[in-house]
């Protein structure tokens, strides 16, 4: 086991939420979406990659979660709050608290749902790496928080310094935010990085779309971290957390109510949601549409279940991931919070629950993947997995899928390794019903061929009996063991065959590159050359057409 950190901000005094996750002991720690305005590059002066400010002409985004066109301006002296209302519920985006979610009440309400006590509250984006304690020369740390790692926090630090707002609007239903966040434990320190947040309403729910972009100077792969996507703070009355963490998600099962004070741990939310209600149920659901892990608690700073926006207790749920964010990932996520009963909160997640089956492409992201020899970098195309000792092993994040949907699994990928391996071979891994361990019983093996050409291989998972009930992790070992300089790419893991395009149409040998085909017009027979570039490397016959058959080119 291994315990990831995740800050519960309470005043000045430091308290951790350790989320302990099932993860591999020899660790030292999407799908990513397009959304314009384009990410700024470097961040010299605080510029975009464009220029000194965003223009004005119209940024279109794509429509994943609805949204439509925006207008983004240029920056302009920050409004104390952004709303939106639908008639149904209010939001509120605080520029003066870089753009974190202040205001969240049903249409007509004074009630205010979220704590906003200090910079650390509110709902907003919040992100970890390494080092484990960042403190650059010349900065102020709080004592109280330190050490502390690289913590950009989208409202501000902890001296009570507001993030910097670099552009904003309100417009055609969505709210848009382009923050330079601050360094939560130092003192007015700017981070390396830019947060952008879009935001709107959707019946009882707010759907916000986030996005990192890191510029930072370091580029050291830091081990991962878990990320608060996103840190949610209830208002004291919302005392009571509920959630589901059973075997049989999405079929009406019973509710766990999460009775832990803060600091507190770690909880599978097998539905991806977690709410904090009152006495009557009523209050906000937090959904992450593929986050099981949770951070979740309530701070009682002296009379349980008070208190208001501006009051100490609190009401904490935070859905996580443990990522590697490199130095200049781009990372992007969903969440949507739901005002209303418990029942109706879990209803509308019903209503918009994700597929969980394994289906994760590795071009542009690592699909919540993580390697125990760390990997190239954000992936391009593909993911390389350092190769580098004995039993290498990416680990997934949390899932809950029943096994007889997936029957088998597939991965696509190319060997570079500097020596034929003694055991050629990959082997899989499966958590059954939250079990918390691996085990050899529940594992399938390949043969794989390590020559540098691109293959797509499969576990039989369901020819072994302990593929059953509820999958709710996997592991993968790509080979038994290897070297210095050793690496696997790897474009996916999914229970379709569906890595076609990988190839190309003319490759015949599965080597990545296109080969040639020649006829006999008189026999009908076929033969296939293998080519290297323009390099013939092999030869061998190919089926005999069917007569009146002719070859044509793909």
């Amino acid at each position: 086991m291994n315990a990831f950190i995740l800050q519960f901000k309470r005043g000045t005094t430091l308290c951790l939420i350790v989320i302990a996750l099932n993860c591999f002991a020899l660790l030292p720690i999407p799908k990513a979406f397009g959304v314009v305005p384009a990410p700024d590059g470097g961040y010299s002066a605080e510029n975009t990659s464009e220029g000194d400010a965003v223009s004005g002409a119209e940024a279109p985004i794509n429509t994943i979660n609805g949204f439509q066109n925006i207008l983004v301006p240029p920056v302009q002296a920050p409004e104390s709050l952004l709303t939106l209302d639908n008639g149904t519920i209010r939001v509120g985006v605080d520029t003066s608290y870089g753009g974190a979610i202040t205001w969240l009440s049903q249409h007509g309400s004074q009630t205010n749902l979220i704590n906003d006590y200090d910079h650390g509250r509110q709902v907003q984006q919040s992100y970890y790496s390494g080092p484990a304690n960042f403190h650059p020369p010349g900065t102020i740390q709080n004592p109280d928080w330190s050490p502390f790692p690289w913590n950009p926090v989208q409202a501000g630090d902890s001296y009570s310094n507001s993030s910097q707002v670099l552009a904003y609007s309100n417009a055609d239903g969505v709210i848009y935010v382009k923050t330079k966040p601050k360094q939560w434990a130092l003192q007015n320190y700017a981070a390396d990085c830019i947060m952008e947040q879009w935001t709107r309403l959707e019946g009882p729910a707010v759907r916000v779309h986030c996005k990192l972009t890191n510029g930072r100077s370091d580029h050291t792969q830091y081990p991962p971290y878990g990320q608060e996507l996103p840190a949610a703070y209830g208002v004291g009355t919302l005392c009571r957390i509920f959630t589901y963490s059973g075997t049989a998600p999405f079929t009406g099962g019973t509710l766990t109510q999460i009775n832990h004070p803060l600091p507190s741990g770690g909880f599978l939310a097998t539905e991806n949601w977690g709410a904090f209600v009152n006495s009557s149920n009523f209050g906000v659901g937090v959904h992450h549409p593929d986050a099981i892990d949770i951070g979740a608690g309530y701070f009682n700073a002296g009379s349980a279940c008070t208190g208001g926006p501006s009051d100490n207790n609190t009401a904490y749920i935070a859905p996580v991931h443990v990522e590697v964010l490199d130095y200049n990932i781009v990372y992007e996520y969903d969440f949507n919070l739901i005002v209303g009963t418990l029942t109706g909160i879990r209803n509308w997640v019903y209503a918009h629950h994700s597929d969980h089956r394994p289906d994760y492409s590795f071009g542009t992201s690592r699909g919540h993947w993580y390697a125990n020899y760390g990997d190239a970098g954000p992936p391009s195309g593909f993911l390389r997995e350092h190769l580098n000792g004995p039993d290498p092993s990416l680990l997934s994040a949390h899932t809950a899928f029943a096994a007889s949907a997936c029957p088998k699994i597939y991965f696509a990928a190319r060997y570079v390794m500097s020596s034929p391996p003694a055991d050629p071979s990959a082997q899989f891994f499966w958590e059954t019903n939250n079990s918390g361990d691996f085990s050899e019983t529940r594992s399938k093996t390949v043969t794989v061929i390590p020559d540098g050409r691109w293959r797509i291989y499969s576990f039989n998972v369901g020819a072994n009996a302990a593929w059953s009930g509820l999958i709710s992790q996997l592991r993968f070992d790509p080979i038994q063991s290897g070297g210095p300089g050793d690496y696997v790419d790897i474009a996916g893991i999914s229970y379709r065959n569906d890595f076609s395009t990988l190839l190309p149409a003319t490759d015949l040998n599965d080597d990545g590159k296109p080969d040639y085909v020649l006829y006999n017009p008189s026999t009908l027979q076929t033969e296939a050359f293998y080519l290297n570039n323009n390099l013939l490397i092999g030869s061998g016959p190919g089926p005999t057409l069917p007569t009146g058959w002719t070859l044509a080119a793909p």
